[in-house]
């Protein structure tokens, strides 16, 4: 089977083969691809101020973080140092505890030779007797 065609047919052919191959152009032409160009770049643009934005807030939160930190460490050096006048403190009140308790014992000591004194008083006769009253009068 041949197939022939006139040349009005080819002409025909021709133009609409063009035309195709123009409209293909048209519609798929440069102007396309550089406004899909220009969004890319106007995407990264903005991309990068979005970045340089992030930037900013990572320094800022670095030093945040750091004045934090320093913050910590002036606390910390506070509770150290209460810490250790805690700790002293304990040990005063311990001593104290002790000598209370060397104190109790000596007023109940003082208490047994007042009770004693008061059940069973010092007799003195003859020269002890005087000795005993020229001191208590020599004194005041």
């Amino acid at each position: 089977m041949k197939i022939n065609f006139d040349p009005k047919t080819w002409l025909i052919l021709v133009v609409s083969g063009i035309a195709i191959f123009l409209l293909f152009f048209y519609f798929y032409d440069s102007s396309g691809h550089k406004r899909l160009i220009k969004n890319l770049e106007q995407r990264s643009e903005e991309l990068e101020e979005k970045r340089e934005q992030l930037k900013q807030e990572v320094e800022f939160y670095k030093l945040e973080a750091k004045q934090d930190s320093i913050e910590a460490a002036k606390y910390q050096f506070k509770i150290d140092s209460i810490n250790k006048v805690i700790a002293l403190k304990d040990i005063q009140i311990q001593i104290l505890r002790g000598d209370l308790q060397v104190q109790k014992d000596k007023k109940k000591e003082t208490e047994k030779k007042i009770e004693n004194l008061t059940k069973n008083p010092i007799k003195r006769e003859g020269d002890l007797l005087i000795e005993s009253l020229k001191e208590k009068t020599t004194k005041k």
